[in-house]
């Protein structure tokens, strides 16, 4: 079995085009992961489980006094939207714990804020061309991720932010906590930093319940 690198432009729409030439004869490489019926299922479950259980963990250990009454120790979790996989598998595992709101973050530049952009119009923009810093979230969302992401009983909002906000919150991650995230995973904390009316939400949710707003991404962090 062989194995060979090709290069391609780095968009997803370049990928397919470059897949499309080289393996006429094997269409299904051309299957994003995230457009796999089952993705849902799996993305999300394993992790939320474990944060949790450090969330209620860290409250009884520092012995605060926040109230975790109710189906889950969390106000509300953030998750970056390329594909959707995550999103929707966090959606869909916070569907029966509605005391937590679930939110998609996104970078604006060229079109790649697809999820926000497609929820405001109600239908799914297949096609985004992004080369944005945030390279792991230049995919437009899956068919089936978007039927969940689109349900605003599983997601309450979706807000995207632009290059510098990225590039501000990846400088401030490395200045408090000395390490150097990628920068997908600094799309979260722009949001939370810089998008007002997240700020606004996020503000209302917490005069309601005394607990805690957590941001979390599965990305690679470089030490």
């Amino acid at each position: 079995m062989s194995t060979f690198l090709i290069r391609c432009a780095g968009t997803t729409s370049g990928a397919f085009r470059t897949t499309s030439y080289s393996h006429t004869s094997l269409p299904e490489i051309n299957q994003a992961p995230y457009s796999i019926d089952h993705v849902p299922q799996w993305n999300g479950v394993p992790v939320l489980l474990e944060l949790e259980k450090q969330v209620e963990d860290l409250l009884k250990d520092s012995r605060d006094e926040t109230n975790t009454e109710g189906d889950s120790p969390l106000n509300a979790v953030i998750i970056p939207l390329g594909g959707g996989g995550l999103l929707a598998g966090t959606a869909t595992y916070f569907s029966s714990k509605p005391s937590t709101y679930v939110f998609g973050a996104e970078p604006s530049f060229e079109g790649g804020d697809d999820g926000r952009r497609g929820l405001a119009c109600g239908s799914r923009i297949s096609i985004v061309s992004a080369m944005t810093i945030a390279d792991g979230l230049r995919t437009p969302v899956g068919e089936v991720n978007w039927a969940i992401i689109s349900d605003v009983k599983k997601v309450r909002g979706v807000f995207s932010v632009t290059e510098e906000h990225i590039k501000e919150a990846m400088v401030l991650i490395l200045e408090r906590l000395k390490v150097f995230i990628e920068q997908s995973a600094a799309v979260l904390l722009a949001v939370i930093l810089f998008d007002e009316e997240f700020r606004q939400i996020a503000e209302k949710k917490a005069e309601r319940r005394d607990g805690m707003l957590v941001w979390f991404c599965q990305e690679v962090i470089l030490r």
